[in-house]
C-alpha cells in the first residue's frame, strides 16, 4: 500500500509495500491472530474446567429462624413497595417501607417479582446475608430520573436475576446489533452480518454519543464506518447498557441525540482466595455461526483480576427468499480486567481489550474488510471517603453494583450515581479520576469479490486513535440533593489512503492514492455540573456543559483545497437541560424535560475527501465551515407503576437549527467513474423530529408475564419540506413468556411487526419499504432451579427459532446491493442453541 503510513506518528509503522505485499502480510498477520485468539480462548475454557467445583459451598440450613430484611432501589436506596413474594407456604408483598419476614425452612427458596424490577430468586443463604445487612438493593428495570433505558446484558457472579430473555446474553459479537431489542432502535446495516450503525429517534453517527464506562470510545477508521463505535464494544464483559434519550444527559459528553453508555461488570472482593468463570457457546443454524465466550478470574479481599475472551464466526446466510446473503465475519476479543482496592477509601482499575475482526463482507459496499485491529486501554481512580463508603452499602448504591448493602460488595465504576447523601456528613461524596486511548487499525479491499472483468484492484488502509481523561466529583447538598462537578478532554484522530492499482484501459499499470482523512483531528475540551434534588413529591435535575472543540487537518489534499480554504476552525459550545419529575400517587408519575445542546461537525462532515460514504453512490466531500448544529427538545414521560402492571408513554419532539446535511454540488465531478456525482456537507435551517414511545409491561399471576413495546418517528427537513433520510417506520413489539417449576423453565414467544415507510427522501435516492411480521420463539432450561446451590445450579440452556414463519423482509435502513439495487434482505428461517455455564 501507499503513503499513509508515514502521515502520521501512530503505532504499527510498516514500510511502503506493494498491494499485493500488502495483501500477503495482512493474510498472514490475520492467520497468526486468529490462532493467537482462538489458543488464548481454550486456555480461558481449560482453566475454567479445572477449577475445582468444591467452591461452591452448600448453605448450612436451619428452621424456624424468624428474619426481616427491606428491599430497597440499587440507585436511590429507597424502599420498594408491593413486591410479591413467596418462601413455600408464606406469601403476601412488601409493606410500603419495603419490608419482608419470615421463617426459614430447609430447601426452600424466596421467590420474588416486581413488574418494574423483573424476578429474582435467594436461597437462605443468601437470605441470610441479606438479613445481615438489613436490605436487599435490587437494580429497577428502567428509572425515570431522566429519559433512560436500561437494558441488563448479564447478571454479576452473586446476582440470582432471572435474565430477561429479550436481551439476554446470546454471545453477540456487535453491540450495534444488540441494540435492535429496544423498539426505539434502528441500524444502518450495510453487510449481512456486522457493523450495525444504531440509528435512536432519527439520530445517528455522530449525533449520537457512544461510550464505555461513561468515557471511553473508539471512532471509525472505515470511510464507509464498517467499524462504527458499537463494533469494538466487548458484549461479554458487559454488564448493562444505559441509553440516555435526548439531549439531557451531560456528564458523558454532548448527548445531542442521546448518550449509549455501556457498563462494564462490577469488580468483587471476597475475604478469602476465590476463583470464578464463566463458559458459553452457540451456534445457529442458517449461517453456520459459532460464537465462544469465556471469563475466569481470581478474588481476594483486595483484588479482582480477570481475562476475558470471545470469537465468533459465520458464513453467508439464506433469506426468506431462499437466496443467498454475503455475510461472512471472524470477529475476536481478549483482554485483561483488574481492580485493586488498596484502602477502603481508594480503587483502583485497568482495563485493557484487543479486538480483531476480518474477511468480513459488505454486500452493499464496493469493498470488504480484510482486517480491523483495535487496541482500547483504560485506567480509572476512585475515592470514596471512609465515612461515607462504611454507611450500608452507600457507596455501592452512588457507583451501582452490589447485591447486599454492606456486604464483602465494593465500590463499583458504574458512571450513572444517582443521588445517596441524605445520610452522609460532609460535602465530597465520591471522587472519580480516568485516563483511556483506542487505536483502530482498518484495512478494507476488493480482494474477496468476484469480478469480472477486475479492472482495478483497490484498497484502503486508515487508522484512527482516540484518548481522553476524565473527573468527576459527587457531592452532597443540603436536604439530599447531589451534585456532579467535572471536566473532561477527548482527541480524534483519523488518518487513511486509498490505493487504486489501475488493470485495465488506457491507466493500466498507474497506481492513484486517493487521500481519505487528510490526517484529520479534534480535539474538545468539557466542563460540566449536574444538580439532582428532591422536594416533597417533586424531583429536579439541571445539568450544563460548555466544550471547546478544536478541528484542524495536517495533510490536505489539494483539490480539497481548492473548494475549502479555511482548515482550522475552533468553537464554543453551549449546552443545558432540565428536568422536573411529579409523583401524583404511589403508582403515576409525570415528567417534562427539555434541553438545548450544541454539536460541532464530525471528523467526517469536516475533512471526508471525495468518498462515497452517505445513503447513495454520490462521493461526499467534507466542509470545515460548517456552523454548529442545535438540538431543542422536549420529552414528556408519563408512567404507571403498580405491582403487577408498568407502563410509559413518552412523547418527544425536536427543533435542530442549521442541520448539517449534505446537497449535491454540480460544480464538483467524482474521482471515481461509477459515482454519479458529489455531495458537499452543508447546513440548512431548521429540520423537526417528533414521535412517540410506548412500553408495557404486566405479570399475569406467578408464572406469566407479557410486555409490548412501541417505537414511531417523524422527520422533516423544514427548508425542503422533504422528509428527512433514514428514518426508521413504526415499530411494534409483543412478547408473552412465562416462568415455570421453580424457574427452570422459560418459555417466551415474541412478535414484532413493522409498518411500510413511504415517507422517504427522494433528493437521496431513498426507497420507500415494505411491511412485515416477524415471530420468534424461545426456551431457557435450568437443570437446577434459580438460587439453588449445586453443581447445575449455574448452567443455562438456551434454544429458540428466529423467524419461524420464514418472512422474506428487509429492515428500511439496510442498504441496497452494490450492483444488484436491491436492499439486503434479514435471514430467513433460524434455530439457535447457546450454553453457558458460570462458577
Amino acid at each position: 500500500m501507499g503513503s499513509w503510513r508515514n502521515i502520521m506518528p501512530l503505532p504499527n509503522r510498516v514500510m511502503r509495500c506493494t498491494y499485493s505485499a500488502c495483501i500477503a502480510l495482512t493474510k498472514i498477520s490475520l492467520t497468526m491472530q486468529s490462532a493467537i485468539i482462538k489458543t488464548f480462548l481454550s486456555l480461558l475454557f481449560l482453566g475454567a474446567v479445572l477449577v475445582p467445583a468444591t467452591n461452591l459451598k452448600a448453605a448450612t440450613q436451619s428452621e424456624d429462624e424468624a428474619l426481616a430484611f427491606v428491599v430497597r432501589n440499587e440507585a436511590t436506596s429507597q424502599p420498594v413497595a408491593h413486591v410479591l413474594y413467596r418462601y413455600g407456604n408464606q406469601q403476601g408483598s412488601t409493606t410500603q417501607d419495603g419490608r419482608i419476614q419470615l421463617t426459614l425452612r430447609d430447601e426452600t427458596l424466596l421467590e420474588l417479582s416486581h413488574v418494574s424490577y423483573g424476578s429474582r430468586t435467594l436461597s437462605n443463604e443468601e437470605i441470610r446475608q441479606v438479613a445481615t445487612t438489613g436490605s436487599l438493593l435490587w437494580r429497577e428495570r428502567t428509572t425515570q430520573m431522566q429519559p433512560v433505558t436500561v437494558v441488563s446484558v448479564r447478571p454479576g457472579e452473586q446476582s440470582r436475576t432471572v435474565l430477561d430473555l429479550d436481551t439476554g446474553d446470546k454471545l453477540s459479537h456487535d453491540a450495534g446489533s444488540f441494540l435492535q431489542n429496544l423498539a426505539a432502535f434502528s441500524g444502518v446495516r450495510k453487510g449481512g452480518g456486522y457493523g450495525y450503525d444504531p440509528v435512536l429517534r432519527g439520530f445517528k453517527y455522530d449525533q449520537l454519543n457512544v461510550v464505555i464506562d461513561g468515557s471511553m470510545s473508539a471512532s471509525a477508521a472505515c470511510p464507509n464506518r464498517m467499524d462504527p463505535p458499537t463494533s469494538q464494544v466487548a458484549m461479554n464483559m458487559v454488564e448493562r447498557v444505559e441509553v440516555l434519550k435526548g439531549p439531557y444527559a451531560l456528564r458523558y459528553g454532548n448527548g445531542f441525540g442521546g448518550t449509549i453508555n455501556f457498563i462494564s461488570a462490577e469488580p468483587d472482593f471476597t475475604e478469602q482466595l476465590t476463583p470464578y468463570g464463566r463458559l458459553s457457546a452457540s451456534t445457529e443454524s442458517n449461517n453456520a455461526v459459532y460464537r465462544y465466550e469465556a471469563v475466569t478470574g481470581v478474588r481476594t479481599a483486595r483484588s479482582d483480576v480477570s481475562l476475558f475472551g470471545s470469537w465468533s464466526e459465520a458464513d453467508s446466510y439464506t433469506d426468506g427468499r431462499g437466496r443467498d446473503i454475503a455475510a461472512a465475519y471472524e470477529r475476536g476479543s481478549y483482554g485483561l480486567k483488574a481492580a485493586v482496592n488498596p484502602s477502603p477509601a481508594h480503587r483502583a482499575d485497568l482495563s485493557l481489550q484487543r479486538n480483531v475482526a476480518s474477511n468480513t463482507e459488505f454486500a452493499s459496499l464496493p469493498m470488504d474488510l480484510i482486517s480491523d485491529e483495535t487496541w482500547l486501554g483504560n485506567l480509572t481512580w476512585q475515592y470514596t471517603p471512609t465515612s461515607h463508603a462504611s454507611h450500608s452499602g452507600d457507596q455501592d448504591r452512588a457507583r451501582g453494583g452490589s447485591l447486599v448493602a454492606g456486604g464483602n460488595h465494593t465500590a463499583g465504576a458504574s458512571p450513572q450515581a444517582a443521588p445517596t447523601s441524605a445520610s452522609h456528613s460532609g460535602l465530597l461524596h465520591h471522587l472519580e479520576a480516568n485516563i483511556w486511548f483506542s487505536y483502530v487499525d482498518h484495512f478494507m479491499s476488493n480482494e474477496l469479490r468476484d469480478l469480472n472483468p477486475r479492472t482495478v484492484n483497490a484498497g484502503t488502509q486508515a487508522e484512527t486513535l482516540n484518548f481522553g481523561a476524565r473527573t468527576e466529583a459527587q457531592m452532597n447538598l443540603p436536604r439530599g440533593g447531589t451534585t456532579y462537578l467535572g471536566i473532561d478532554f477527548r482527541s480524534e484522530q483519523a488518518e487513511g489512503v486509498r490505493e487504486r492499482e489501475m488493470l485495465m484501459g488506457p491507466m493500466a499499470g498507474r497506481t492513484l492514492l486517493d487521500n481519505a482523512w487528510q490526517k484529520s483531528r479534534i480535539h474538545t475540551a468539557g466542563l460540566f455540573a449536574e444538580m439532582q434534588q428532591s422536594a416533597g413529591s417533586y424531583r429536579y435535575v439541571i445539568a450544563a456543559r460548555l466544550d471547546v472543540n478544536h478541528a484542524e487537518a495536517l495533510d490536505p489534499d489539494e483539490r480539497f483545497l481548492s473548494v475549502n480554504t479555511d482548515l482550522t476552525v475552533t468553537q464554543l459550545n453551549p449546552s443545558v437541560s432540565a428536568g422536573i419529575i411529579r409523583s401524583w400517587n404511589e403508582a403515576l408519575e409525570t415528567g417534562i424535560w427539555a434541553g438545548r445542546s450544541v454539536r460541532s461537525a464530525g471528523i467526517t462532515e469536516r475533512y471526508i475527501n471525495f468518498f462515497p460514504v452517505g445513503l447513495d453512490p454520490y462521493e461526499m466531500l467534507g466542509n470545515p465551515s460548517l456552523t454548529q448544529e442545535v438540538n431543542h427538545q422536549i420529552d414528556v414521560i408519563t408512567s404507571w407503576n403498580a405491582p403487577t402492571l408498568r407502563a410509559e408513554v413518552n412523547l418527544f419532539q425536536s427543533l435542530i437549527t442549521d442541520y448539517i446535511t449534505s446537497r449535491i454540488d454540480p460544480d464538483l465531478a467524482p474521482r471515481m467513474a461509477t459515482a454519479p456525482g458529489v455531495r458537499r456537507y452543508v447546513n440548512v435551517d431548521r429540520a423537526w423530529i417528533a414521535g412517540v414511545e410506548v412500553s408495557l409491561n404486566q405479570l399475569l399471576g406467578r408464572h406469566l408475564s407479557h410486555g409490548a413495546q412501541l417505537a414511531w418517528t417523524y422527520g422533516q427537513n423544514l427548508e425542503t419540506d422533504e422528509a428527512l433520510p433514514e428514518i426508521a417506520p413504526l415499530d411494534l413489539r409483543y412478547h408473552l413468556g412465562a416462568t415455570l417449576w421453580e424457574g427452570r423453565i422459560q418459555p417466551e414467544v415474541s412478535v414484532r411487526h413493522v409498518r411500510a415507510q413511504d415517507r422517504v427522501s427522494a433528493s437521496f435516492g431513498e426507497l420507500p419499504s415494505e411491511a412485515f411480521t416477524r415471530v420468534d420463539m424461545q426456551l431457557v432450561v435450568r437443570p437446577s432451579s434459580a438460587g439453588a446451590q449445586s453443581a447445575w445450579s449455574n448452567l443455562r440452556i438456551v434454544g429458540g427459532v428466529q423467524n419461524l414463519f420464514d418472512v422474506a423482509y428487509y429492515e428500511h435502513l439496510s442498504r441496497n446491493i452494490a450492483g444488484v439495487g436491491q436492499p439486503i434482505y434479514e435471514p430467513g428461517r433460524n434455530v439457535y442453541v447457546t450454553v453457558g455455564y458460570s462458577f
